[in-house]
């Protein structure tokens, strides 16, 4: 029996996820680009992982906590264009 390593199942995930637009790629590369904790900004397979949480909730609000470079935040309103996402 075979089993999947992270790495492999990673890659499915990546493969059959939603891509990331144009605004999203950019404020990823200058997280990386100007920041110098970028490690901390969310990458694209958690991104579609919230963009997708949020399309399937519609919630009316979204408390985002800890924003970073505002990645997760873009993503969520992306799934959920009309909620209130206070950020702290």
């Amino acid at each position: 029996m075979k089993y999947l390593t992270d790495l492999e199942i990673e890659q499915y995930c990546k493969d059959h996820s939603s891509r990331e637009n144009s605004l999203l790629k950019k404020i990823r590369q200058d997280a990386f680009r100007f920041a110098p904790q970028a490690d901390m900004c969310s990458d694209q397979l958690s991104g579609s992982f919230l963009r997708n949480i949020a399309l399937l909730k519609q919630p009316k609000n979204i408390l985002e906590l800890g924003m970073f470079y505002g990645y997760s935040t873009f993503c969520m309103a992306e799934g959920s264009p009309n909620a209130k996402i206070p950020c702290f």
